[in-house]
This record gives C-alpha cells, structure tokens and sequence, in this order.
C-alpha cells in the first residue's frame, strides 16, 4: 500500500508532528516501541484521512495514547497528554480521537514496526567473529555499546524520512544495522549470519542503505567513514 496519498499540506506537516512525538515520548520516558507504534499509527491514519491543519497534533496525541496503552499497559492521563499540545483539545475531543484511530484499525495493533525489528536483530548484531577497522574486536561490551546508540541513531533517521514509509519494517531495520556496522568500521559488512537473522539480503536493503548515508553525508559528513559507497559488494 502506498503511503505517499497524503496531502501536501499533511506531508509538510509530518516533519513537526515527529518531532512533537519525540519530545513528548522523551518527556515522559517512553519506550522506542511506542514512539515507532505511534508513528506508524500516525502515518497511516493520515494516508486515509484528509485532516484539518487545526486537528494535526490532535491526532498524533491520540496516536501517541493509543501505542502508549497498548505497549506500556499503563495509562497516561488525558489531561497529561493535552498539556503537550500547541493548542489546548476539548477532552472529548481527545477522546473521540484515540477512539476513532482504534475504529480505522480495527483494534489490532499487532502490526510489526521498524523497533521490533531492531530489538530482534540487535541481539546478534556483533560477534566475536566480526572485525573493528580490520581488527580483533578487543572489547565487545563497548563495541556493542557504540554499535546500539549508532543503530538508534538510524533507527531515528529512518522515522524522519518519508521515503520509508512504504519499506516492509524489516528492511529498514536491517538497513539500519548494515548502516551502523559500516559506519563503525565493523567487516564483513553484511555476512551470512545477518541474513539469515533478518531474512534480507545485500540487494534488499541497499537501495535503503544509500539513502541513509547519502542523507546523512549530506547533513553531517563527520564522524563516520565509508560515505562513498554502500559497502555491501
């Protein structure tokens, strides 16, 4: 399904409502799967919806209170939530927004997103096997530290760009780990264990692979090496 139906007003909005969503998902402390939960949820309420500008943010307030029940359990207020927004939403409102998301999705939300992915593939996402700039890897712990907050890194970047929003979750996942192993100098690129672990080969994530290291070059050329090319052959 093409999620670029959108309208152009919406999808010049969608910039501002994301990172709306990350300061109020940093606020309060939310985990990576609700904040990709409510972006999903937003994005694809907005390809069917024609919104008015007015009611943008409403709308990814209840996205936010819809993924935050179904992955934390807990409840965050109504009130809470309302105190994020630019303007001020009636309570029914809010209410009658969070209800109406549930009706479009007919109350499954067991959709896989990109984070579900990333927390599956992260588990062996180094190995002992695996070398740093050509070398034994001397300290994995770090190495695994380092390699998760770039993976996070991408993981955010990835939200931000539209041109994702049609890529199966899996594949942006995994493009997202190809892109933090090459940018921390981890070889071989992408080995057999990774795709067998996400199912994806070289050829299916590169074309997500370059985008990220083209946006990311473009934007910020420093620190990381490798921009030149995918360094998936």
């Amino acid at each position: 399904m093409c999620l670029l139906h959108v309208t152009r007003l919406q999808l010049q909005s969608r910039p501002s409502l994301i990172e709306w969503i990350f300061h109020v998902a940093e606020d309060l402390g939310l985990s990576k799967r609700a904040v990709h939960l409510a972006i999903y949820l937003l994005d694809h309420f907005m390809d069917r919806h024609n919104i008015k500008p007015s009611h943008l943010q409403l709308v990814a307030l209840g996205c936010i209170l819809v993924a935050v029940k179904y992955e934390h359990g807990d409840v965050c207020s109504f009130g809470t939530m309302n105190d994020y927004a630019t303007e001020k939403y009636p309570l029914k409102d809010i209410k009658h927004m969070e209800l109406l998301i549930l009706t479009f999705f007919e109350w499954d939300l067991t959709m896989p997103t990109i984070a579900e992915f990333a927390e599956l593939f992260m588990r062996s996402a180094v190995t002992i096997g695996d070398l740093l700039h050509g070398k034994k890897i001397s300290c994995m712990v770090v190495t695994q530290r380092a390699l998760l907050d770039r993976f996070s890194f991408f993981l955010t970047a990835s939200l931000e760009d539209v041109r994702y929003l049609d890529a199966p979750p899996s594949v942006v996942a995994s493009a997202c780990l190809a892109c933090s192993r090459q940018t921390l100098g981890i070889t071989p690129l992408w080995p057999m264990r990774m795709r067998m672990l996400t199912r994806h080969t070289s050829n299916d994530i590169r074309p997500f692979v370059l985008i990220l290291l083209q946006s990311l070059h473009s934007s910020n050329p420093s620190p990381d090496t490798g921009y030149g090319s995918d360094g998936l052959d």
